[in-house]
């Protein structure tokens, strides 16, 4: 009931309490509980003996509720769980596997957040958006187009929402002012026909310079002004779902758009997998996302998975 109080109280004008209690039949006092644990929550509500009750503001708080508010998204979001900590969400996400297409795992903070090869993300509590979705693409061999989907969906919301252009570092690290402001890790199962991607990323939103490496930027900090985090994420659960509708049906697109973005391509890299170790220019992807290197002797080496190291961004945290 007290989701009811709150989705009146968002309308953002004075709502006489007899109006509340007659909306949505109850007594006074059960409006009085629910005012209550709104409070317990974070809400800041005003109360006037004439008009009545006002939300003033909402927690700082990745809330369920609040995600779903207003989003748009038909695919992303119908079901959401929401965490003060865990270890991973990744981890978390690959427990609830059996749950619909969309489900998203969300977090306050990530005791043992993870990026590529093991790598730790930096996971501070209420800073940062650290989120895995569960997705079941129809086919396996575009597994590998969901990191540059995901990673182009972010920098798109970046740029929808404050006008600043982000570079993707081949294949998952999204830079700002030559910093890492953000990563995705895919991970997947398959067992027949049957598949399914668990997609996650880490966002720097309003960290501290002292809580970041020093290859590390957070939004806050190159903007200079705090992130209202679930607008935010809001823009990135709905771009997500535009590049993920637009890569079902065409999914060569995702590769245009990731060539927008891209701060690779074009450089001289080393590119680091295993014992193997491939250096030369960065010159294609081919259709699967996969990196295309000619080496100096010309041959063309193909590279899946890698830890990528470009002249100017030595960036793998």
């Amino acid at each position: 009931m007290w989701r009811e109080v709150l989705r009146l109280l968002k309308e953002k004008k004075y709502i006489p309490p007899q109006r509340l209690t007659a909306q949505l039949n109850i007594s006074f006092n059960q409006l009085e509980e629910c005012l209550l644990k709104l409070k317990n929550l974070g809400y800041q509500i005003e109360e006037d003996s004439y008009l009545g009750y006002y939300l003033i503001s909402s927690p700082d708080r990745l809330f369920p509720w609040e995600i779903k508010y207003n989003l748009s998204t038909q695919i992303l979001g119908r079901k959401i769980y929401y965490f003060e900590n865990v270890e991973s969400t990744q981890d978390i996400a690959f427990e609830k596997f059996y749950e619909g297409e969309g489900t998203i795992i969300v977090a306050e903070g990530q005791s043992k957040g993870r990026g590529r090869e093991g790598r730790r993300w930096l996971s501070f509590p209420y800073k940062g958006i650290y989120f895995s979705l569960i997705l079941k693409p129809e086919v396996s061999y575009k597994f590998s187009l969901i990191s540059l989907l995901l990673s182009v969906s972010i920098a798109e919301a970046i740029d929808d929402a404050f006008g600043i252009k982000v570079g993707i570092k081949w294949p998952n690290d999204l830079l700002l002012a030559d910093k890492k402001v953000g990563g995705v890790l895919i991970e997947g199962y398959k067992r027949g026909e049957f598949i399914f991607i668990v997609a996650g990323a880490g966002i720097n939103i309003n960290n501290e310079r002292k809580e970041l490496p020093s290859c590390g930027i957070s939004l806050k900090e190159f903007l200079g002004r705090k992130i209202n985090r679930v607008d935010f994420f809001k823009k990135i659960l709905e771009s997500t779902e535009r590049n993920y509708v637009l890569f079902k049906k065409e999914s060569f697109l995702i590769l245009e758009k990731w060539k927008g973005f891209n701060v690779t391509l074009g450089r001289r890299v080393v590119a680091i997998s295993g014992n193997q170790k491939v250096e030369g220019k960065a010159f294609a992807l081919d259709k699967c996302g996969y990196l295309l290197i000619k080496k100096d002797d010309g041959k063309i080496e193909k590279i899946s998975h890698p830890q990528i190291f470009q002249q100017n961004f030595k960036i793998f945290w």
